[in-house]
């Protein structure tokens, strides 16, 4: 494809943001064990729902045992294995820690099988305060039946008088053990002028006895910006002018990254949870590098006469999408509105906002001359500048680290800055795109693009275009050897 070298060379590439700690090797976790507690009465010619007995010699006695649910916390000494912390877009995605009871009736029947605990939600670590909220985030146990099972003779000691009921652990999901995370773990952030973000890149480690400190680094500096090269097939006939490479260059900036969970229990069991005002993501376009069709070109048709006739200055009606189809470049800012997660089924949801200004340059060979429209043999270039806004909103499937795709759908309304140019009364200032992306990693630092979009007037649908792109992730900041 392309790529783009420069001469900078960058000192502390990876500078150290923080790091994080295994504090201990043994925690100690109360774990909820079911059973019925009874109790026993005797009624005369009552009816009951409880469980009778033939207890009573009277004949009209009966001996009745009623029973109710109750629970039994036993503190049981765990061996902390491994654990595993992943970082992403400036939060703590998952932690799986892998422990080990210390009871000899586990051991013997499951021997060194580990029970693992998670989190049901990320948690932040890009405020130096965020460290601070780790003693009040619960890290569940996914599973432990097993080890209930062989508390049981251990708790019936505690309470002889019991009816240990193993289907009510089976049905009930309110016995996950948990252990709060500042436990185990210490997250201490590293000072560093101008800055105040102290997550690190997007990284997993492994900490365990052998290896209980970790050093976590930012981004490499070549790394800080996202460039992509884009080949438009359309583009590829001279007749069009989408342009045969276009460049984006994006930097996606964390802003609130702490998460909610919703109320509902069923809910948080199938991995749903949300947050607003996420991200930041500033990007650059430049839309149109090639020679052909460089310009939006204008004549008498699209010439106002009336007004320039009266000043003799051309003044032209314009197509919004027509502007934007030749935009030379843009800058602007995408704002992270809502984001609703759906862990269990791999997918995303966003709503957006977005702010753009952008140049589109336009040519003409029209003077006027002594209140007539002349022909000129040469050309008149001039530059639209415009300012577009609207939302977006988009869907993100994520079914493997290596390829992912996205589609969504963006309203967007586009407004000329130039006293020269107006839109053309039949066509509003708004336009709708939809679009689909398919990203497939190459390697660790490269990924290859696949985007569809179409483009289309708001109140005019026969008015639209659509670009087919192949693109590739490039590095700006290489070193020429």
């Amino acid at each position: 494809m392309y790529e783009i070298k420069a001469r900078a060379e960058f000192q502390d590439d990876e500078p150290v943001t923080a790091y994080i700690t295994l504090k201990r090797k043994f925690i100690d976790i109360n774990i909820e064990v079911p059973y019925r507690k009874t109790n026993q009465s005797i009624t005369s010619g009552q009816k009951s729902n409880g469980i009778k007995s033939n207890c009573c010699s009277k004949k009209r006695c009966k001996c009745v045992k009623e029973t109710a649910n109750a629970a039994l916390f036993i503190p049981v000494k765990f061996e902390i294995k491994n654990v595993t912390v992943e970082f992403e877009d400036g939060g703590i995605k998952n932690i799986f820690a892998d422990l080990l009871p210390v009871v000899n009736e586990y051991t013997q029947v499951y021997g060194t099988n580990t029970i693992r605990f998670r989190n049901n939600k990320p948690i932040s670590i890009t405020g130096k305060f965020d460290p601070d909220r780790f003693s009040l985030m619960r890290i569940y146990s996914g599973n432990t039946r097993e080890l209930i099972n062989t508390l049981y003779k251990k708790a019936t000691q505690n309470i002889p008088d019991s009816s240990f009921v193993e289907s009510d652990f089976i049905n009930s999901k309110s016995h996950n053990a948990y252990f709060m995370l500042s436990n185990i773990l210490d997250y201490k952030v590293v000072s560093e002028t101008d800055n105040e973000d102290y997550s690190p890149t997007n990284c997993k480690v492994e900490l365990s006895e052998p290896n209980s400190i970790v050093e976590l680094k930012k981004e490499k500096r070549s790394r800080i910006l996202t460039a992509r090269a884009y080949t438009d097939f359309r583009g590829l006939s001279d007749n069009e002018p989408n342009g045969l490479v276009q460049i984006e260059v994006s930097k996606k900036i964390n802003i609130l990254t702490g998460k909610v969970e919703p109320l509902s229990e069923i809910v948080n069991e199938n991995g749903i949870y949300g947050g607003m005002f996420a991200f930041i993501e500033p990007r650059l376009s430049l839309n149109k590098i090639e020679e052909n069709n460089r310009y939006l070109y204008l004549d008498s048709f699209d010439l106002d006469k009336n007004k320039s006739l009266v000043d003799s200055t051309n003044h032209f009606t314009l197509n919004p999408l027509k502007v934007l189809q030749y935009q030379q470049w843009s800058f602007g800012m995408d704002l992270n509105l809502f984001k609703l997660n759906l862990q269990n089924r791999k997918l995303n949801f966003q709503l957006n906002g977005n702010f753009a200004y952008g140049s589109t340059p336009v040519a003409d060979s029209l003077k006027i001359i002594q209140g007539t429209i002349t022909q000129l043999q040469s050309q008149n270039i001039s530059r639209v500048n415009t300012t577009s806004y609207g939302f977006g909103i988009m869907c993100e499937i994520k079914p493997d680290s290596r390829y992912g795709l996205s589609f969504g759908y963006d309203r967007r309304w586009i407004d000329i800055s130039n006293k020269r140019f107006e839109y053309n009364d039949m066509f509003a200032n708004a336009y709708n795109t939809v679009w689909f992306n398919v990203f497939f990693k190459i390697n660790t630092d490269s990924k290859m693009f696949w985007r569809f979009r179409r483009n289309w007037l708001l109140e005019n649908n026969k008015y639209n275009f659509y670009q087919i792109q192949l693109g590739y992730e490039l590095d700006i900041f290489k070193a020429s050897n």
